[in-house]
């Protein structure tokens, strides 16, 4: 499941319904993005 986090730009239009988010993933993928953007600073 992939989720349409503002703009992705993966044709879901942004928008997701409150029950398909998957916390976890989010948070999963969240902490991959800050560990990179860490290391580029």
């Amino acid at each position: 499941m992939k989720e349409a986090a503002g703009g992705g730009g993966d044709g879901a239009g942004g928008f997701v319904r409150a029950d398909q988010i998957d916390l976890k993933s989010l948070d999963e993928q969240l902490d991959r993005h800050l560990a990179r953007a860490w290391t580029l600073d």
